[in-house]
This record gives C-alpha cells, structure tokens and sequence, in this order.
C-alpha cells in the first residue's frame, strides 16, 4: 500500500501557522536590531506621553543612536535611568539635574564625550550613578560631594583628568567607587577614610602620586584596593 499522505487540512494549517510565526519572529529580530534615536522608541514616546508619572525608563542595550535630548529634563518624576549599552553621542545634557527623584542613573558603553555636568549635584537621592566606558572628558567637579545618597560611583575608562576630589569624603554611605583607567593625579585623599562603608576602591591606571593614605587602615570593610599602574604612588 502506498504511504499515507503527510499533508491534511489539519498538518497543512499547523505549517501556515509556523511559518507565519517564524516570520513574525524574524520582523522583530530585525527591528530590535535597528538603530533608533532615544526619542524615536515607544518606550520614551510613552514615558514623556505620561511625564507626570512617569518613574521607571529602561532602553538599555536598544542599539539607540544619536543624542541625548534635552526632554529628558521634563521626566521629573523619574527614579530610574537605564540607557547603557548603546551608541550614544554628544554630552551629557545639563538638563539631567532636573531629574530629583531619581535614584539609579545608568549610562554606561555609550559613545558620550564632554564632562560630568555640575547640576548633576542636584540628584541627592542618587544611589548609583554609572558613566563607565564612556569618552568623558574634564575634572571630577567637587559638586560630586553633593550626592549624598550614593553607594556606587563608576565613572572608569573614560578620560578624566585633575585631582580625586576631597568632596569625596562626604559621600558617607559609598560601598563601591571605580575611578580606575582614567587619567587622575595628584594625591589619593586622606578624606576617602572617611567612608566607612567602602567595600570595593578601584584607583588603578591613573598618574596618582604621593603615597599611600595610612589612615586608609580604618576602612576594615574594605574588600578591595586596586591602586596599581600609578607609577608615581608608594607606600607600604
């Protein structure tokens, strides 16, 4: 006898249904890996429709081009800020201290140049702020010292320049402080004892010199100090 047929009404509607799936899941494969502007995705489309309530922003990873826009400034209600891991250029808008309530600020593996914007002293509820592997340019302001809430800073492999603000000292519930592959100098301040909370210091690869703070000792939950590849740094 010959072999029953595979295609029946019922098998030839499963394959309709599979292929019209496969090429729904092939669109979305293709438009998650378009490059957009910020202002061009839903998500911020509906964030900025909704700005009086608006609390929770995360497009990171979204191969988003293009720059940040000033209408960020307008999502006062923000607390959380995810747009790492794009393409992102030009600077960090000023606008950004505008943004009070915001507690968690993520703009890392972007392409961004410019320096940290002293209105981001405004961000007092701040609790993590990560600018790493960016271009940034310019000095640590002191204004940093304004941010008081913050348990992690990571601004590491960008370019910035000067001395590790003493204002540093202030910061009083830092856990984790990532200054490393910059291109810091002077001296490490002895301010920095002053966090008693600091679990991780990461100084390594700047042009630091003088020597180690001793009072440096005090920090038992210290975990670790990476201050290697300073060439000009000592101490015991």
């Amino acid at each position: 006898n010959a072999p029953k047929s595979f295609e029946t009404p019922a098998n030839s509607m499963k394959i309709a249904y599979a292929a019209a799936a496969l090429v729904t899941l092939i669109l979305i494969f293709v438009q998650s890996n378009t490059a957009v502007k910020i202002n061009e995705t839903s998500a911020f489309q509906t964030c900025m429709a909704t700005a009086a309530t608006c609390a929770y922003l995360n497009i990171a990873g979204s191969l988003l081009t293009g720059t940040l826009p000033c209408d960020l400034g307008a999502l006062t209600h923000l607390s959380r800020l995810d747009i790492g891991w794009n393409h992102l250029t030009g600077t960090l808008p000023t606008e950004l201290g505008m943004l009070t309530r915001l507690t968690y600020l993520e703009i890392c593996r972007n392409l961004l140049s410019g320096t940290l914007p002293i209105e981001m002293a405004s961000l007092t509820s701040l609790t993590h702020m990560d600018v790493h592997y960016n271009h940034l340019t310019g000095t640590l302001p002191t204004e940093i010292g304004a941010l008081i809430s913050s348990n992690y800073i990571g601004v590491h492999y960008n370019r910035l320049a000067g001395v590790i603000p003493t204002e540093l000292g202030a910061l009083t519930r830092m856990s984790r402080l990532y200054l490393l592959i910059n291109h810091l100098t002077g001296t490490i301040p002895t301010e920095l004892a002053a966090l008693t909370r600091l679990t991780h210091l990461y100084l390594c690869r700047n042009q630091l010199t003088g020597t180690l703070p001793t009072n440096l000792v005090a920090l038992t939950g210290l975990s670790r100090l990476w201050v290697c590849n300073n060439a000009g740094l000592c101490g015991d």
